[in-house]
């Protein structure tokens, strides 16, 4: 829940830190226009509203950085709320609409540890912050993800495979939005800013934008790609003390540390959805292509005909590192080890034994696992 929360402010943070440079910059005049997005990048602070004087054009904030800041609004500061989805221009409202429990980010000037100077002020309602954060937890769901198999700069155009079976093409634009995982967190809160020539092949990628009815392509609003180590093997040992767990990786014939942490997805597939997905890695084998989920529902599909991975591992039971034991069929997706430590565990499926019977290698089974990768963390208001 802790997790979520904090995924919840960072987004929330990047919806109103985006706006409030938007309203800083495009209001300038056109000779300032750079220094002011700098200024604005350089000190905007966010968080969230505990109580307004509107005849003291103070603000208290509790900054999502941790300090509580008194925001004081300058003589003629502007006070903005954040446009509603599909409209570009935000309104300006009084200093007196603003509420406890708001989001808020201010452009200014710091004063001291605990005062600033603002000269506009973005608000979005604590319900607005909840609406949006959904809107785009389901606009992740309906994305596309995978390995990146090719990148051709000339076109802006990314080629990911999602499963043995299925690919699809990822068309960016200058206006399409990139993230990327940093290399010792596999949380979506501490991915940063990247860009297009970042993106390389072999990395996991997700995005998010419009589909093509034949599922086979994406119009990217935005995109996140990190790297990750796929593992399918069986447990060597479990050692619940310093949580971790020691795996003989199919691929790589060798064994492998994977660090388990409070963050990681642990799930089980029941037999008849591990069986379904098997067929997934080996299509010639004579299983039923609509085996239920582990509710007993069918599968869900996407358009192209492939189940959706995601929406599958959600319905299914969690297991903890204490249920593993040796010999326990396993797949794994975890960040790459650090100066010899272990890598850290982002999701471990146990229950796998008849996906691996499928692909004795591993390859197929990895495939599968950059999607189930790659989707935005989820919560009870939306993603991170």
């Amino acid at each position: 829940m802790q997790e979520n929360q904090r995924h919840h402010r960072f987004r929330a943070a990047s919806i109103l830190s985006f706006t409030l440079l938007a309203v800083c910059v495009f209001s300038a005049p056109r000779g300032h226009a750079q220094a002011s997005a700098s200024q604005a990048e350089a000190a905007r602070p966010v968080g969230t509203v505990e109580s307004v004087d509107p005849s003291g054009n103070i603000i208290v904030l509790k900054t999502d950085a941790g300090p509580v800041l008194t925001v004081t609004l300058q003589s003629g500061g502007k006070v903005f709320r954040a446009p509603a989805p599909g409209q570009s221009g935000a309104e300006k409202i009084q200093l007196s609409d603003v509420r406890a429990g708001d989001r808020l980010t201010a452009h200014g000037t710091p004063l001291a540890e605990d005062k600033f100077s603002a000269t506009a002020v973005m608000v979005m309602a604590k319900s607005e912050v909840a609406t949006r954060l959904q809107q785009e937890q389901r606009a992740w769901q309906r994305g596309a993800g995978g390995i990146v198999s090719s990148v051709d700069p000339a076109t802006g155009d990314i080629q990911v495979k999602s499963s043995p079976t299925q690919t699809a093409t990822i068309h960016t634009s200058p206006q399409t939005g990139f993230l990327r995982y940093s290399p010792d967190s596999v949380q979506f809160k501490d991915a940063s800013k990247s860009s297009f020539a970042a993106i390389k092949p072999g990395d996991q990628l997700r995005a998010r934008g419009a589909r093509t009815p034949d599922d086979a392509q994406l119009n990217a609003d935005e995109v996140i790609a990190g790297t990750f180590r796929n593992i399918a093997g069986t447990v060597i040992s479990v050692d619940g003390a310093q949580n971790l767990l020691m795996v003989q990786d199919l691929t790589t014939k060798k064994p492998v540390a994977v660090k388990i942490t409070s963050e990681t997805q642990m799930h089980q597939l029941p037999p008849p959805m591990a069986m379904r997905i098997a067929r997934m890695v080996k299509p010639s084998a004579a299983m039923d292509a609509r085996s239920p989920n582990a509710d007993g529902s069918a599968a869900p599909h996407r358009p192209g005909g492939e189940p959706d991975l995601q929406q599958m591992l959600s319905r299914t039971p969690p297991v903890a590192l204490a249920d593993l034991k040796k010999g326990d069929a396993v797949m794994i997706v975890a960040s790459p080890a650090m100066s010899n430590a272990p890598g850290t565990a982002v999701t471990l499926i146990s229950g796998v034994e008849p996906i691996l019977t499928a692909s004795p290698n591993g390859s197929g089974a990895a495939e599968l696992l950059s999607n189930w990768n790659m989707s935005a963390p989820t919560g009870a208001e939306g993603p991170q």
